[in-house]
């Protein structure tokens, strides 16, 4: 009772004291100064700084007016006293003691306080500027210790690892506060540094230290695995796995497993890295896929291997190399084959390297797979590479079967060129290989090179005769296509007679090719005799017979030979295949010319019934008329004449039966009908032939009728009184012109024009001289000139030259590229052509023009024209056919376009079918059936088309499929076929290949930096677990020594307790 009495007694003179500072500064002034001086010292080590930097003060002020050693120290405590109680300003005062006393021997601790006050404040960099003025050596040890933990820390903040490990090396020994962290830290450095033991010789000492005990088996667990010391780690680690943190967990788990990877326990380790495989990195991911290879868990280590990827290394060969094999053991050949070519890439295991290069080649063949031609690509690799292997016998029988097989023939002949030493089965390889590709030259109209294909054909033509035969033939087309038909005829009789020829499907073909060459010719009775031979071979359903019928009729009938002409006229006819109207239509004309008018007439008035659109209907009508006439049916004839004018009147027949009316309406002196006739031929066609013989009738017409001057007053009014009255200077001048140009004398040719139109522009043969003289320009490859001359001729009306000038005119224009042009000229020919071929050019003309201008709604009407011609041949079906699919794509009429598509890519050795192929494709992905894009890529490839670009188009496209649907591994092994196998730099395909891999690789390099960065990192351990106040304080701390306020808060509190007490 009496200690509780004293202690209130004490603590209330205290308080009174705190409560009443005037009360406490008057009993200092009873102390001498060297009492002042012993109390704030007590009161400083008993770190009471608040009171203790009261009494420094005071002495300070006592002292005022003289220097002593106790002023300048009592400076460095009152300003130290403000450091420890956080004052403002408290480091100038500090720093103002440095500069007023540099002497003192309080100088270096002045230095350390400043450093520990900038420490104390996380201000590291300044820390260290005052750290640097102490001389460690004149620092007691405390002080000593404490200084260089501080100044090692700070370095170690300012990441200058080397000078913070020398300082924390000095205290690693010193037992006390500063001896674990001091350890922990020196270890850390080290393990930085990669000095492992020298780490683990640091962290063992702090496995039982309670702060660091949580994280230093981790330390230890990385050291042992950097070691290689994986038994080590094996023994050590397990016991902290299940005590540790998620994270961490997931790190043991993963060294255990890979230790258990290294020592080839693979059953063991598996388990382990299934825990960690979330934070794999890219050499752990193939450890784990090859644990799970050695267990034959092929499924499962597939995904393991195929995230391995980087930059090539052994490593990555060996993880696509396995990869491989564990595609081919679950049955994925095509997944195997893109792993064994990346595998053959890389060279840094060569047994390897040339396992994969067989086995790469091996699948490509086994898969049908060589859109690049790889299959033979590879078996040369590897043949080249590896001439001594034991597997080249095995190599070259795969070659042999690649050869009999392939579909890319321009590489298999160039392979089979490298072979010095053909064996016969490459021989008979070679002479498939190079007739093939002789036939898909001539699909892609590519003539002359088809014909060096088929001489190497024929060197080796001792082993399959039906090939040297059919070889013979094509070359023969190939030349007959060229406009050579002598050497056509030649060499199709060669094929005739081959060993073989007679069980080709060609065989008859090729009599009715001879006839058509010798019918090109002028050649009548030999073309007629090879189209007799024609006939009487083929089928009766064979399409060309028809056609055969009506070439031997022509024959006969350009022979005049004309009861022969009709016969076969007759057959073509009955046959209703191919211009069954033309047939009719000549054997009418044939029993004309045989004075059988009656017969004629039946026979016409069966055209104008069964093809009432003929293209042959106006000239029937025209013949039917003078038929008539020769049957004394006049009035008939006129009928059909005026039915002509009326319903043909663009028809060239259309003049012709005016003037024939006119004549008739003059013999029946029906004078005004004459001229009303005569008349609409003058001005209606005043470019026509019949106009001269409008003039002349009319003319004779004013004479009966005794009005010759209303004739020359007509003729005036119509601008041709000079033609009549120089009718014949203009004659003469014109056929000498004409005559230079039949000659053959074209520039001589085209002078005489120029000067007959210069003399006579508007004269009687002004349009014909015209028409000639641009026909000469054209012939001498003046096109510019030909084209104006041409222009001029169709800006006139409808003339005997409009259908020949449109033509020329329309296909200079096209060449010109001035598509608005040959578009309204083709347009126009469609109207008024007469000859059935110039319709179906413009209709083609037509198409290509619109196309190329992008008017596609009129493309795809103007190709659908064209696919409806009678004759069309397969090139023409094609290009008509893929141009109003782009149509339509164009106008994003997809399934429109689907459907051609389709049509085309059913063959792709065109490349309007390769193209198609691709397109189909493009389309499915637009429209996110990624399924349906893959499938027809693939059927594509294995179609073998010769058109690389637009497979490699594919492969583009491909591996964006495989991008969608997450697999990129196959998206990086299409790209880089691509930029393996490509041929052409030219194109762009390459350039976009690389750039495509190139953002793969550098997002996979992305996603394994994010990988490792997400892994759970040995990283020096935060203030918030591991720091202790007294080591690492902050502007937050409180000191242990109070302030006057704070004095007085605690006192009060006790004296509340103490009452609570009583």
């Amino acid at each position: 009772m009496r200690s509780r009495y004293l202690l209130w007694f004490f603590l209330s003179l205290l308080l009174i004291s705190i409560n009443n500072p005037s009360q406490a500064q008057k009993s200092l002034n009873h102390y001498s100064d060297s009492q002042i001086w012993q109390s704030a010292n007590e009161k400083f080590q008993n770190k009471n700084f608040g009171a203790a930097r009261k009494e420094f003060q005071e002495f300070i002020n006592r002292n005022s007016t003289e220097f002593s050693e106790k002023r300048s120290q009592a400076e460095f405590y009152m300003a130290l006293c403000s450091i420890e109680l956080f004052r403002p300003g408290a480091e100038e005062e500090m720093k103002t003691f440095i500069r007023n006393y540099p002497e003192s021997n309080k100088i270096q601790l002045a230095y350390f306080q400043l450093g520990r006050q900038q420490y104390r404040n996380k201000k590291y960099k300044a820390a260290l500027l005052w750290f640097k003025q102490v001389d460690p050596y004149l620092l007691k040890n405390d002080d000593l210790t404490e200084y260089r933990f501080k100044i090692a820390y700070s370095y170690f903040r300012k990441a200058d690892y080397e000078n913070a490990r020398k300082n924390f090396y000095e205290i690693i020994e010193v037992s006390g506060d500063y001896n674990a962290p001091a350890n922990y830290y020196y270890s850390h450095i080290a393990y930085l540094n990669k000095n492992y033991q020298t780490a683990l010789s640091g962290f063992e000492k702090l496995e039982s230290n309670k702060t660091f005990a949580p994280i230093v088996p981790y330390y230890i667990c990385q050291i042992y695995f950097l070691q290689e010391r994986y038994q080590d780690l094996l023994s050590y680690a397990p016991k902290y796995l299940d005590d540790a943190s998620v994270k961490r967990q997931d790190e043991i788990a993963k060294m255990i497993g890979l230790a258990y990877y290294q020592e080839k326990e693979y059953a063991k380790a598996i388990p382990y890295l299934e825990k960690g495989k979330k934070s794999l990195v890219r050499e752990e991911k193939f450890a784990y896929g090859y644990c799970l290879y050695k267990q034959k868990r092929y499924e499962e280590a597939i995904p393991q291997f195929e995230k391995v990827g980087g930059e090539d290394d052994e490593m990555l060969q060996v993880a696509t190399f396995c990869l491989a094999d564990s595609y081919l053991k679950s049955g994925n050949k095509n997944g195997a084959k893109a792993a064994f070519a990346s595998a053959a890439r890389m060279d840094f295991d060569k047994s390897m390297q040339q396992d994969a290069l067989f086995n790469y080649a091996k699948l490509t063949y086994e898969l049908s797979y060589s859109p690049f031609n790889e299959t033979i690509k590879a078996f040369d690799e590897y043949l080249q590479k590896y001439p001594d292997s034991d597997r080249n016998d095995e190599a070259y029988d795969y070659l042999v079967k690649v050869y009999m097989t392939t579909k890319n023939y321009s590489d298999a002949i160039a392979s089979m060129d490298k072979i010095k030493n053909k064996t016969p089965e490459i021989e008979k390889a070679y002479q498939r290989v190079s007739f093939l590709r002789g036939l898909e030259l001539m699909k892609q109209l590519k003539y002359e090179e088809a014909i060096q294909a088929f001489d190497l054909s024929w060197k080796y033509r001792m082993y399959n005769s039906n090939i040297s035969a059919e070889r013979l033939y094509w070359k023969a087309e190939a030349n007959y296509r060229l406009g050579n038909l002598k050497e056509a005829i030649t060499q199709f009789k060669t094929f005739l007679v081959s060993p073989g020829s007679g069980t080709s499907e060609y065989f008859g073909q090729a009599y009715y090719n001879i006839a058509y060459a010798n019918f090109d010719l002028d050649k009548y009775d030999e073309a007629s005799d090879w189209f007799r031979k024609f006939v009487n071979q083929a089928n009766e359903k064979n399409e060309f017979v028809s056609d055969a019928y009506n070439r031997i009729g022509d024959c006969f009938f350009l022979n005049r030979e004309y009861n022969k002409a009709a016969e076969f006229y007759a057959k073509a006819a009955d046959t209703t295949g191919w211009d069954a109207d033309y047939a009719l239509y000549q054997q009418a004309f044939c029993m004309g010319l045989l004075n059988q008018p009656n017969e004629k007439a039946r026979l016409l008035e069966q055209v104008k019934t069964k093809y009432p659109t003929s293209q042959y209907s106006d000239d029937a009508l025209y013949e039917l008329a003078r038929a008539k006439v020769k049957m004394n049916k006049q009035r008939e004839a006129a009928g059909l004449y005026q039915e002509l004018v009326k319903n043909h009147s663009n028809s060239s027949f259309a003049a012709k039966s005016l003037v024939q009316l006119g004549l008739m309406n003059y013999n029946l002196k029906e004078y005004k009908k004459a001229i009303i006739n005569y008349k609409a031929v003058i001005t209606e066609y005043p470019q026509s032939q019949e106009k001269q013989s409008a003039l002349i009738g009319l003319k004779n017409v004013y004479v009966d009728l005794n009005k010759v001057n209303e004739y020359f007053a007509f003729v005036e009014s119509v601008g041709n009184g000079s033609m009549v009255r120089s009718s014949e200077k203009d004659s003469l001048t014109y056929i000498s012109a004409e005559r230079l140009y039949m000659s053959g004398e074209t520039d001589q040719g085209i002078r005489a024009f120029e000067n007959y139109l210069s003399n006579f522009p508007s004269g009687m043969f002004s349009l014909n001289a015209q028409y000639y003289k641009a026909d000469a320009a054209l012939n001498s490859q003046d096109y510019e000139s030909a084209l104006v001359g041409f222009e001029e001729v169709i800006n006139q009306p409808d003339n005997l030259f409009t259908e020949k000038a449109l033509l020329a005119a329309s296909q200079l224009n096209f060449r010109n590229k001035s598509f608005d042009k040959s578009k309204n000229q083709y347009q126009r020919l469609i109207k008024t052509a007469e000859i059935p071929e110039n319709i179906n050019v413009a209709r083609v003309g037509l198409m290509r023009s619109v196309y190329n201008l992008g008017e596609f709604d009129l493309a795809i009407d103007a190709a659908s024209n064209v696919l409806e011609m009678p004759k069309i041949q397969e090139e023409m079906i094609r290009e008509a056919t893929f141009k109003r699919a782009k149509s339509h794509l164009n106008l994003n009429r997809k399934a429109h376009a689907l459907k051609d598509f389709k049509n085309l890519s059913k063959e792709v050795q065109s490349v309007e079918g390769a193209e198609a192929k691709f397109r189909i494709a493009e389309i499915y992905f637009a429209q996110n059936k990624f399924n349906e894009a893959e499938k027809e890529i693939n059927s594509f490839i294995e179609m073998n088309s010769p058109h690389h670009y637009w497979l490699a188009e594919s492969f583009l496209l491909l591996s964006d499929v495989f991008l969608k649907k997450n697999d990129e591994f196959q998206a990086k092994y299409t790209l880089q076929s691509i930029v393996d196998n490509y041929g052409s730099k030219e194109d762009g395909i390459l350039e976009r290949a690389h750039e495509k891999l190139n953002v793969l690789l550098e997002a996979e390099k992305l996603k394994e930096k994010e990988v490792a960065s997400q892994s759970v990192e040995l990283q020096f351990e935060g203030t918030d677990s591991i720091q202790n106040k007294k080591l690492f304080e902050g502007n937050s701390a409180k000191s242990d020594s109070l302030g006057l306020d704070e004095e007085r808060l605690m006192l009060q509190e006790m004296l509340e307790e103490e009452k609570e007490v009583e």
